[in-house]
């Protein structure tokens, strides 16, 4: 079977902010489902971070096993200036169906060898007809910069019917509390079981929808 990196074509988004009354690109982030930028090192020192309790480091090919059979998401910071070398490559952007995550249509210059991956999530799915949304993050340094929606935004935009009309089911699991009701709000899920992990004093809720995200929930990042 092949990756679901390879059924799904690689988009990536940008910010938009207001300048002088002028909308202008965010050039500090930016999100992608292109493999090519994704740091298997980066994501295994989240995960032995003690803000992600729930999750632990794979072996490196485990873990590049696991991101390969994933439709991967991550969050980068770039720099300002962007060096010019052989390792710069060009991405085409996607249309977004947001304000703050519109896309101008031109090709971003990146250059992959300078970009910091700061967030990350990942879609467990056939890419048809059933995703199980997982290992969602941003860093702690750069959780006051609004990252975490607009991460999700992008997710529930490609989860849409316009996207994938034959979803049949979108799943994950998520804390009790804000975290329930923040994927309800983005996603349209709702609870459908609950899990009590004594050993890590937490209450985890299942949560769950049939078919694909409406175009509702999608809100401006």
């Amino acid at each position: 079977m092949l990756p679901p990196s390879s059924l799904v074509p690689p988009r990536t988004w940008r910010r938009k902010h207001e300048t002088n009354s002028q909308e202008v690109n965010d050039n500090d982030f930016f999100i992608s489902t292109d493999p090519k930028f994704l740091s298997a090192k980066a994501i295994n020192d989240a995960f032995s971070m003690e803000f992600l309790y729930w999750a632990k480091p794979f072996p490196e090919e485990v873990l590049k096993q696991i991101l390969a059979g994933s439709l991967c998401f991550g969050v980068y910071k770039r720099p300002s200036r962007l060096r010019d070398n052989e390792h710069k490559v060009d991405i085409e952007e996607s249309d977004a169906s947001r304000n703050n995550s519109q896309l101008s249509g031109e090709n971003l210059s990146i250059d992959t060898e300078s970009v910091e991956q700061v967030g990350f999530a990942r879609l467990i799915t056939d890419t048809i007809t059933f995703a199980y949304l997982a290992d969602v993050y941003i860093l702690p340094a750069y959780q006051s910069c609004g990252l975490g929606s607009w991460l999700i935004d992008c997710i529930a935009e490609t989860l849409s019917g316009s996207n994938m009309p034959y979803m049949r089911r979108v799943m994950l699991v998520a804390e009790e509390g804000k975290n329930e009701r923040f994927y309800g709000d983005t996603l349209g899920v709702q609870a459908i079981g609950r899990e009590e992990r004594p050993e890590m004093g937490k209450l985890f809720v299942f949560l769950g929808r049939r078919g694909g995200v409406p175009s509702k929930t999608v809100s401006n990042a």
